[in-house]
C-alpha cells in the first residue's frame, strides 16, 4: 500500500506526502521515469527528507513511478513503501490572436480596445491581464476573467503612446474538480494614443480698436 497522497499543481510539479510510521529517522525519495527506477529524477542530495511532504518540479508531461524508503540514523534502510505510479497531465495552451505580436494599435477614433484569444476545449474560463511595459517596467492595467474568447476594453484613458503586453491564461478543471490556471500566453504590441489638442484661448475684451 501507498504511503502518500499526489497533488498535481498547474506548474507541472507534484507535492508528495506521506505518513510517517517511525518516531525516528528520514526518508529517502524516489522518483523514476521507469518502472525498474533505473532513471532517477532527483540528485542524491535532494532526495534525502526529514520531513512529511517534498515537492518536485517535473519537466514534462508523462507517467512516472516513486517510492520512499525509511532510513535509520546510519542511512540504512530500514523498510518502504510499495511502488506507486501516476500520469501528470500537461495543462493547456492558450493561443493569443489579436492584437498579434509587434502589432501598432491606433485608438484615435476608437471606442474599444478588442482582445481575442482562440477557444480551448477545457477551458471554463479564461483571464486575461494588460501590463504597461514602458521604460523597462511592468505595470498592471487591467485584469478580467471571462468565460468568452473575447474581450472589449473601454477604458482607453488608460492607454498612452508606447509598448504594452497582454496575457491570456486558461482556466480549467482537473478530474477531481480542482480549478487550475494554465501558464499565460503572452503577446506585445505598442499603442499610438490619440493626440490631445491644446484649446487656443480667445481674446474678448478689451476688443482691437
Amino acid at each position: 500500500e501507498s504511503l502518500a497522497e499526489l497533488d498535481m499543481t498547474a506548474d507541472k510539479s507534484i507535492t508528495f506526502r506521506w505518513q510517517r510510521p517511525e518516531s525516528s529517522g528520514t526518508f529517502l525519495l524516489e522518483v523514476s521515469s521507469t518502472p525498474d527506477f533505473s532513471n532517477l529524477l532527483l540528485k542524491d542530495d535532494e532526495r534525502i527528507v526529514s520531513g512529511y511532504s517534498k515537492k518536485v518540479l517535473l519537466k514534462s508531461e508523462g507517467k512516472y513511478y516513486w517510492r520512499l524508503k525509511l532510513l535509520s540514523r546510519e542511512n540504512k534502510e530500514i523498510t518502504k513503501s510499495e511502488d506507486s505510479s501516476f500520469t501528470l497531465l500537461g495543462a493547456p495552451t492558450p493561443r493569443p490572436i489579436n492584437p498579434a505580436e509587434g502589432a501598432t494599435i491606433d485608438l484615435t477614433n476608437r471606442q474599444d480596445l478588442e482582445f481575442s484569444w482562440a477557444k480551448d476545449e477545457k477551458a471554463t474560463s479564461y483571464s486575461i491581464e494588460i501590463f504597461d511595459t514602458n521604460k523597462g517596467a511592468k505595470r498592471l492595467v487591467a485584469s478580467n476573467t471571462t468565460p468568452d474568447t473575447s474581450l472589449s476594453y473601454k477604458e482607453l484613458s488608460k492607454f498612452r503612446d508606447g509598448n504594452f503586453l497582454w496575457a491570456v491564461s486558461i482556466i480549467y478543471s482537473t478530474k477531481d474538480g480542482k480549478s487550475i490556471k494554465s501558464p499565460p500566453a503572452a503577446t506585445s504590441f505598442n499603442v499610438q494614443a490619440p493626440k490631445i489638442e491644446v484649446p487656443v484661448p480667445v481674446a474678448i475684451q478689451p476688443v482691437n480698436g
